[in-house]
């Protein structure tokens, strides 16, 4: 498949600590294992550096909880 850079973008939505790592809340349903089993993080870092080097925009996003709040973190925003 070959997509227009121009019109497409790749999100990666919540991928923390808490829904893939070995410590993390949801670690005991499996979440960690299988995302380590399959190299979820590896592969998302990668889709991304592809879709950056084609020009289209990458964005990273988690969403954050503190004593204040939640709120939201955009962590690798699009490159110009």
């Amino acid at each position: 498949m070959k997509l227009d850079p121009r019109t497409t973008a790749l999100l990666v939505i919540d991928l923390q600590n808490d829904t893939v790592g070995e410590e993390g809340a949801f670690a005991s349903s499996g979440a960690a294992a299988f995302a380590t089993e399959h190299g979820i993080v590896a592969r998302a870092a990668g889709l991304a550096d592809a879709f950056r080097a084609a020009g289209a925009p990458a964005v990273i996003r988690i969403a954050l909880q503190s004593r204040h709040g939640t709120g939201a973190s955009n962590l690798a925003p699009p490159r110009p």
